[in-house]
């Protein structure tokens, strides 16, 4: 059986580049679910939350609140760059690590606020948030 010709691509060269042939479409696909679930996320999150869980307070129709917006992340990625080029890369997780256990508090506390009582959610949700920034601190890769 003669091998393949110079002409004919081999499927060792077909196989070059981790399957990238295979999927074009799949950093898009994921990118577009991320944008379809915050859509979401941010069409339910007043049946949940209550109105002083606003993040500019009572008046909502100042337009000056996207200003204020951009200029908090403005903010907070100076100072985080700041720190990144001191090298102070605990501080960095730290903070991380501190906003995602309050992301996760706030969330579980409205969520579960439904099921429990107040002060029953509370307790709940901080304990929740404790132990996964702990479990994130601890294996981080996940």
């Amino acid at each position: 059986m003669p091998g393949p010709s110079s002409s004919e691509p081999s499927t060792e060269d077909e196989d070059k580049g981790g399957g990238r042939g295979l999927r074009p479409y799949g950093s898009s696909t994921l990118m577009f679910s991320f944008f379809v679930l915050a859509i979401v996320v941010a069409a339910a999150v007043s049946a949940f939350l209550p109105k002083e869980y606003r993040a500019f307070g009572e008046d909502v129709d100042d337009p000056t609140n996207p200003l204020l917006y951009v200029g908090m992340v403005l903010a907070f990625t100076a100072v985080i760059l700041f720190i990144a080029r001191k090298g102070w890369s605990r501080v960095i997780q730290a903070f991380i690590l501190f906003a995602v256990g309050m992301t996760m508090y706030f969330v579980l506390r409205a969520l579960l606020a439904h099921i429990f009582d107040a002060w029953v959610a509370e307790i709940v949700s901080i304990q929740i948030a404790v132990v996964l920034s702990y479990a994130l601190l601890r294996w981080p890769e996940w």
